[in-house]
């Protein structure tokens, strides 16, 4: 710190404070400080002569750089600065510029060979970049063209499969009902041939029973026949009995004259030969009865006759029907036989025919895929060609730029 001493001169002093509590005869209670001066003038005297020796040895020191930075400029700085002017035109674009003063042995000539040598070697690089660029801008103009070719048969391309997809696909739907039609068809067939199986079974079967009903006819119509014998037979013995009756008849009227004759011996015997009278009549009466109930017998047997007589014709008449019937059948049925193999082999057919047809919509719907696949890549071919022609362009641009 700065203060003056007791002769008012200025100085600069120090001061650090001091412990005592433990020296004898000293009071605690003070506070004791060490304090150190020295004069100001005599400090300042010794700054000012450091600072003039320091200031007399830097502007010698200033001298001697000032004489080397102007002998630097002269060696280094111009030839640099040269071949910075060299280097900017360069990077101007103007490649033509040379090197050829820098044939030094030091730095600089060492930097400037390599310089020129980058220089060369851009220009021999410029120079193929620019036959590089003319090729691509020619490449790419002929793979625009034959890329918008492309595209366009491409797209007639799609067009045409996709006609040709509509197409598969109703060939498909209508293979897809000729197979189920076809399939009706064969159903129908193998229906019509049980129907006919069955419709010869019953003409078996028809043919079969008319054939027992014409042997129960015959049956019938030799009972009938025998019947017929008998209720001759029968009826001869109604005439034999109605005989007798008539005798009987006149026996007891012969025998109620006698009897009459007799008087009363004869009453018992004129009893019984009414008695016989009356059975003689009754048996007369019950053989007239029979009698007409065997001729209502013979006409319905007769009836019968003749009824199993056309029943036997009708039977032969229906089997022979039956018979006719049964080879037509037999016929219907070998031709619906054959036409359900057909309609098999047709369903068959049209089955296969839907597959083929399917795999082939399935072919075309793949294909469509690929050509809209095709038709979005050549899209985005063209758009890349087109990018490329682009960027071919904006290079030749960058190459022109340069001079070489």
């Amino acid at each position: 710190m700065s203060a003056t001493d007791y002769r008012g001169e200025a100085t600069f002093s120090a001061y650090l404070n001091v412990h005592l509590n433990k020296v004898k005869d000293l009071n605690p209670d003070f506070k004791w400080i060490v304090v150190t001066e020295i004069s100001a003038a005599e400090v300042l005297h010794s700054a000012e002569s450091l600072g003039q020796r320091t200031t007399f040895i830097t502007l010698c020191i200033a001298a001697v750089i000032g004489l080397i930075a102007f002998f630097l400029a002269k060696t280094f700085i111009g030839p640099l600065t040269v071949l910075a002017g060299q280097v900017s035109k360069a990077s101007e674009g103007d490649l033509t510029v040379r090197l050829e003063e820098f044939n030094r042995r030091d730095e600089i000539g060492v930097l400037g060979q390599a310089v020129g040598s980058m220089l060369d070697s851009l220009r021999d690089q410029v120079r193929r970049i620019t036959e590089v660029v003319t090729v691509l801008s020619s490449a790419a103009a002929d793979i625009s063209s034959t890329v918008a070719q492309l595209a366009t048969s491409t797209s007639k391309t799609s067009a045409a499969v996709t006609e040709t997809t509509t197409t598969v696909e109703q060939v498909k739907q209508a293979a897809k009902v000729s197979s189920e039609k076809a399939k009706k068809v064969s159903s129908s067939a193998q229906q019509a041939v049980q129907v006919s199986e069955s419709g010869k079974k019953a003409t078996e079967d028809t043919v079969h029973g008319m054939n027992l009903i014409k042997d129960q006819m015959e049956s019938i119509g030799e009972t009938v026949v025998r019947l017929s014998e008998h209720s001759q037979a029968i009826e001869d013995i109604i005439n034999a009995v109605q005989d007798i009756a008539d005798q009987s008849n006149l026996l007891a009227v012969n025998a109620s004259i006698e009897a009459a004759r007799a008087g009363d011996q004869g009453k018992g015997f004129a009893v019984v030969a009414y008695e016989i009278k009356n059975l003689a009549d009754q048996s007369k009466k019950a053989t007239e009865q029979v009698k007409s109930i065997l001729n209502d017998t013979r006409k319905w047997v007769n009836a019968v006759v003749m009824a199993a007589e056309q029943g036997g014709k009708a039977v032969d008449a229906g089997v022979t029907q039956s018979l006719v019937a049964g080879e037509a059948i037999q016929s219907l049925a070998s031709s619906v036989a054959t036409s359900s193999q057909a309609a098999s082999v047709i369903d068959s057919t049209s089955e296969q025919q839907f597959i083929g047809v399917d795999q082939v919509a399935r072919a075309m719907a793949n294909i469509e895929h690929a050509m809209r696949q095709n038709l979005d890549g050549t899209s985005q071919l063209e758009a890349a060609a087109k990018e490329l022609e682009e960027l071919g362009e904006f290079l030749r641009g960058l190459v022109h730029r340069y001079k070489i």
